[in-house]
């Protein structure tokens, strides 16, 4: 009888011996000497790990007035108070600095909507004298708020519904 081996047999021992150099980190190669005869040697080959899976990315910030982050009750005089709108990672294992680049605060006023933006982390006089209108009750949304992180990518935050009391 003959001894026949199949192609997966065959295909997975080869891969077994493959993967076994690769974890050895050896490598065959061919070196020319001075007198024009090939010396076969085994030379050490460093291997680059893969580490896309160990890098972890930066945490999207959230969106923070007076450390209310989506919805809340807040007093207009704390809210009037505020230089503006901050963002920061809540739970993450490193403070990650972000900065507030625009935003925009939109209440109804005089049965109207009523929106104004800032092209920087803080209100606006105009912003601040929407809120000084506002009454008890009212309801004053922070949306259309961007941030950049160091990485220097502008990130679209959720945004924040303050009711006045």
């Amino acid at each position: 009888m003959k001894n026949t081996k199949s192609p997966e047999l065959v295909k997975i021992k080869m891969f077994a011996f493959i993967a076994s150099l690769f974890l050895l980190n050896i490598a065959f190669t061919t070196k020319q000497t001075t007198d024009s005869t090939k010396v076969k040697k085994v030379v050490p080959v460093k291997m680059i790990k893969d580490t896309s899976d160990k890098v972890k990315s930066f945490p999207k910030p959230h969106a923070l007035v007076a450390n209310i982050t989506d919805t809340g009750r807040i007093s207009k005089y704390t809210l009037l108070a505020q230089k503006g709108v901050e963002a920061s990672t809540l739970s993450f294992t490193y403070d990650i600095k972000y900065t507030v680049v625009a935003f925009t605060v939109s209440t109804i006023d005089n049965g109207y909507t009523v929106e104004k933006s800032s092209k920087t982390n803080e209100f606006t006089p105009e912003q601040k004298a929407l809120i000084e209108r506002a009454k008890s009750g009212q309801k004053i949304i922070i949306r259309d708020i961007y941030s950049v992180g160091p990485d220097m990518k502008i990130i679209q935050l959720d945004p924040i519904v303050l009711t006045l009391y």
